[in-house]
């Protein structure tokens, strides 16, 4: 499947600015991404590229003059070529959870998974399966929190999801990322292009 892929955003510069950019679609196994194109407003900055983590996150790190305009614009054709596979067989074990993979059991800044250890073990930790564990776990959030469009903002936790139980796409996420954390399932945030995806539903995916 091939889809394009479209990006564009314009800033009034009140003074010399280096812009960190991470706009570019991933480049994985799966993803081929081919005719990329960066265009700037002024053309003349200058622009570098670099990867970070064992994800190798694309960003762009952009020196730009005073002006009162400025504007960069990113596209690109994308070529998905997916395997299905089977959640229902795929199990999990602590001993052999990938190195690069470990990092996604601990408590982060919006998953504080070390707040949620004893709730996560008497609601889910004793189904047999890992497929079984995180479809309870989305199924309690489903239940259990309200999606109200503005109930939170930018610094909005799971813990404080899991309390006032509402919130939006984001909290939702994080709130499954951190009971997954919490039984030993590695878990992390992503962002992707989900065309006619209803966001209600999005959240539990």
């Amino acid at each position: 499947m091939k889809f394009k892929i479209s990006a564009e955003l314009s800033y009034k510069v009140k003074t010399d600015t280096t812009f960190f950019f991470n706009i570019q679609a991933a480049q994985t196994r799966s993803q081929l991404i081919t005719d990329e194109q960066i265009i700037t407003t002024p053309a003349k900055v200058k622009i570098e590229s670099f990867e970070l983590g064992t994800r190798k996150a694309r960003f762009l790190r952009v020196q730009v003059p005073q002006t009162d305009y400025f504007k960069i614009s990113y596209t690109a054709m994308a070529e998905l070529k997916l395997k299905p596979v089977n959640l229902k067989r795929a199990e999990l074990q602590v001993s052999t959870i990938p190195p690069e993979a470990v990092s996604y059991l601990f408590p982060s800044r919006y998953c504080q998974v070390d707040k949620l250890y004893k709730f996560a073990d008497v609601e889910f930790n004793a189904l047999k399966t890992t497929y079984a564990k995180v479809q309870a776990i989305s199924n309690w959030i489903h239940r259990h929190v309200h999606y109200v469009s503005g109930s939170t903002n930018a610094s909005t936790s799971s813990i404080e999801t899991i309390t006032q139980r509402e919130g939006v796409c984001r909290d939702f996420a994080h709130l499954g990322i951190a009971l997954c954390r919490a039984i030993s399932i590695p878990a992390r945030y992503f962002a992707c292009y989900a065309y006619q995806l209803n966001p209600r539903l999005s959240c539990l995916l």
